[in-house]
């Protein structure tokens, strides 16, 4: 089960705009353009020979796709119940945690739409189907949510119903709310039923209508069946087939759950860019927030990394996505172990993109 040893690359044109100045040139010399062929190689480099399945990458410059590459196999060969199938950036996969980043955009969106505050505490968009909680959870507000700064513990189990969130809401606090923040998933599994119940609609159904489709990103879904989106797999020399991941995630999905391809999640970055269904005030807020990001401004991203072991296989699954200042976007998706994490691959790939920068004389 080796992918092959060459990648498909291709590059986008590239123009460059001299500025003036009441029909006077200026004087200094642009910014180099990002070499996004560095970039893909920097990307190719990580992970050539050193996983099993394969990847799809994109970088963005401009409003448009810069570079992309496709490598490797979705679905490899020797897998059973299903022929080989190469990466292409159309190729859908799992997306983890990365599926945060989606949930918070549509938030921004709804509060954009209904005008509702992010200090609101959430509880009383729910308590029709959450009717109890504790007296400190009441004061959890839709901000501490999308921040895991609420007190929910990282320790209790996911939830995936109402009646599963009223128990973790039922348990003390780990601390009280806006103190600190600790990465909880039943924070976006919380925010999937705000969405849900200020909407009047399902989330995976809003979320589509609303965000995905005005943004041309209308592929991704909740759903996929064996063999529909990328298999995962394990490190190389394991001897498991891989694992298919074929699930109905719509009853749960918000903290994980999206299938998207390259193609779609690029769309997505854009559309944020564009603020072409959020205002650049929600999306400014969002991003210096961090909310559902890993890392805030000036450089935005979101990983995601998920392992499945069942009877048909085990395998695994890591997604990243990167708005970098310098209105460079980039995704990722890679469906192996591969022992390099995809968001410090693309933070790396874009540093081997960018010369140093000129220092005036005399600086060292």
């Amino acid at each position: 089960m080796n992918p092959p040893s060459v990648f498909r690359f291709r590059f986008a044109p590239m123009a460059c705009a001299i500025a003036a100045c009441a029909g006077t040139l200026t004087a200094e010399e642009p910014p180099p353009a990002p070499d996004f062929r560095k970039m893909i190689e920097h990307v190719h480099a990580r992970l050539d020979g050193k996983i099993r399945g394969g990847y799809a990458c994109e970088f963005l410059h401009g409003g448009r796709v810069a570079a992309h590459a496709e490598w490797g196999y979705a679905i490899a060969p020797g897998t059973p119940g299903h022929p080989p199938r190469k990466w292409t950036v159309f190729e859908p996969m799992q997306l983890a945690s990365a599926s945060k980043t989606i949930t918070a955009a549509a938030v921004m969106k709804l509060r954009d739409e209904k005008g509702f505050s992010l200090d609101d505490p959430f509880w009383q968009h729910v308590r029709r189907i959450i009717p109890r909680v504790t007296p400190d959870a009441k004061k959890i507000t839709i901000r501490h949510l999308l921040t895991h700064s609420g007190g929910i513990s990282d320790k209790l189990p996911d939830a995936n119903t109402p009646a599963a969130l009223e128990k973790v809401l039922l348990t003390p606090l780990a601390h009280p709310p806006g103190v600190e923040s600790h990465y909880a998933n039943n924070n976006f599994y919380a925010l999937r039923l705000v969405i849900e119940q200020i909407s009047g609609e399902p989330y995976t159904a809003y979320v589509q209508r609303h965000l995905l489709k005005p943004m041309g990103a209308g592929p991704m879904t909740t759903r996929s069946a064996p063999g529909e989106a990328a298999y995962g797999y394990d490190k190389p020399g394991t001897k498991t087939h891989g694992n298919p991941y074929g699930l109905d995630c719509t009853p749960w999905a918000g903290a994980a759950g999206w299938y998207a391809s390259a193609q779609a999640l690029g769309k997505f970055l854009l559309g944020l860019r564009n603020h072409t269904v959020i205002s650049e005030a929600s999306v400014k807020e969002m991003q210096e927030g961090c909310f559902g990001l890993d890392r805030g401004l000036p450089d935005c991203a979101k990983g995601g990394d998920w392992g499945w072991s069942d009877d048909e296989g085990s395998g695994s699954w890591h997604s990243a996505i990167v708005l970098f200042h310098d209105d460079v976007q980039a995704v990722l998706l890679i469906n192996a172990e591969s022992g390099n994490g995809p968001t410090d691959i693309l933070f790396d790939a874009w540093k081997a993109g960018h010369p140093k920068p000129r220092l005036p004389p005399g600086a060292k």
